[in-house]
């Protein structure tokens, strides 16, 4: 009876002072390990679903340039390029396009303590309103941020308040940088009827995630 009464006893006081402080233990112990996957599961998967809004560009581009085949338009090569981008002359489209650096449609700005904006690149203002590069950015879902920039009145086509990406590395930086959305044929070579999409400087340089995505619809080997 004495040991069923102290089982009990034990059993109302519920859990002692040492007890309790093995349980906050352990747990801290696990948030330890499981807290910092999951941020990493979840940062991992926003850079994915970043990515895959580059193939709904790409794709986008792709369907348009099916449609203007045989049609004789040259809407793809002739938009016009901004006049501080048009070196070695080239002031349409269509040079950049082949060239590694690929044409620029427009640029991010990310910074520490600011949402990110967004500026022109090598495609002029007006082509991000009305035409080909417009209705396939539209199409792709880029619509907004092609239409604040190229409506932009500010005198360096600044777009503030526009979402697109939800990753950290396509929204935030520790520094200032500038990143841009870019386009450029298929190993440069008009004749593919492909094009690949990507964030970045050369086509062969393009800024890889804070979790490792490379952030081109070329494949991983776009990234250095």
């Amino acid at each position: 009876m004495d040991i069923e009464n102290r089982k009990k006893g034990r059993s109302k006081r519920g859990f002692t002072v040492i007890e309790l402080m093995v349980v906050i233990v352990i747990i801290n112990l696990l948030s330890g390990v499981a807290l910092p996957q999951l941020t990493g599961y979840i940062e991992r998967t926003k850079e994915k679903m970043d990515l895959m809004k580059l193939f709904y560009l790409k794709h986008s581009v792709e369907r348009g340039l099916y449609e203007l085949e045989g049609t004789g338009s040259k809407a793809v090569d002739t938009a016009s390029v901004s006049g501080g981008e048009q070196y070695y002359g080239w002031k349409t489209a269509e040079n950049w396009l082949k060239d590694k650096s690929g044409l620029g449609l427009f640029r991010m700005n990310l910074r520490k303590d600011n949402p990110v904006r967004f500026n022109t690149a090598r495609l002029q203002k007006n082509e991000l309103k009305s035409g080909f590069w417009a209705d396939m950015l539209k199409e792709a879902g880029f619509g907004a941020v092609a239409q604040g920039v190229g409506g932009s009145k500010d005198g360096n086509g600044w777009a503030y308040g526009l979402s697109l990406f939800t990753s950290k590395t396509l929204t935030w930086s520790a520094g200032d940088t500038n990143p841009q959305l870019k386009v450029r044929w298929t190993n440069g070579n008009p004749n593919s009827h492909s094009v690949d999409v990507y964030i970045g400087g050369d086509w062969n340089d393009a800024l890889r995630g804070r979790m490792g995505t490379c952030f081109s619809t070329y494949g991983d080997g776009a990234c250095k």
